[in-house]
């Protein structure tokens, strides 16, 4: 039962191994719209993190009735990152349909300055916008440090708007400001709400004189107060004295 046991927890610690290293061992891409207008677009392909890839084949398919591919070249990426690589060579043939780009480098590829691997210039065939599905990017070949095949998944922007105009939304959003919540009011209304409000206050200044009319004078009533006080005082201590002088 212990040998069946451990044979089982052996075979579970190889498979969270396996699953891990191929979570691992996954170079990203993502394609992205730079600039578009009816007669052409610039794509970016950008490395997205992951593992470094130390060789990279892939294939550029269009859509033929909408785009064709008019140039491939090196992105400001790639080109920072071949200064400080021991070895890195680029291809790309745009005759060949689809157009296809091959890339090896020692040691593998990471983001410099800039993580633009390769700009894909399209000359349009019709007006209409570029989406996901009249550009792919098709990988045959991604390999790492030792040569060894690896996963590679490529994302795509295509769709969302080019990057200027991405950044023109962003500082709408920005300056927006949120709606003035004061209320307009009309010269009539205005005019009758000031009329209303000086009646009111009319009558309420009209009502406080005849409240103090009407009320008696405080003053007056404390004087009366001290005047019965010194008065009752006054007939008690005489007769106070009075009845001591007759005993």
């Amino acid at each position: 039962m212990k040998k069946i046991l451990c044979l089982i927890f052996a075979c579970v610690l190889i498979m969270l191994s396996a699953v891990t290293a191929s979570a691992e061992n996954v170079s990203k891409f993502n394609l992205k719209l730079a600039t578009e207008d009816d007669t052409q677009a610039v794509l970016i392909l950008d490395f997205d993190g992951g593992t470094p890839f130390s060789g990279l084949d892939f294939n550029v398919v269009v859509n033929e009735k909408k785009a064709k591919v008019a140039s491939i070249v090196d992105g400001q990426g790639l080109v920072n990152f071949k200064v400080q690589a021991e070895a890195a060579v680029s291809q790309s043939n745009i005759e060949s349909n689809p157009a296809m780009v091959t890339a090896a480098m020692i040691p593998g590829y990471r983001n410099v300055d800039g993580s633009d691997l390769f700009k894909i210039t399209i000359t349009k065939l019709e007006k209409e916008k570029l989406t996901s599905e009249d550009v792919v990017i098709e990988v045959t070949n991604c390999v790492d440090n030792n040569f060894q095949p690896i996963k590679a998944s490529v994302t795509t922007e295509l769709g969302k708007g080019t990057e200027a105009e991405k950044s023109t939304e962003a500082s709408s959003a920005t300056d927006k400001t949120e709606p003035d919540s004061t209320t307009e009011v009309s010269t009539t209304d205005l005019t009758e709400n000031t009329s209303e409000a000086e009646t009111d206050k009319q009558e309420l200044t009209e009502n406080e004189t005849q409240s103090e009319e009407k009320a008696p004078n405080k003053t007056a009533i404390i004087i009366i107060c001290v005047v019965i006080a010194v008065a009752v005082a006054g007939s008690v201590a005489f007769v106070v004295i009075k009845k001591k002088k007759e005993g």
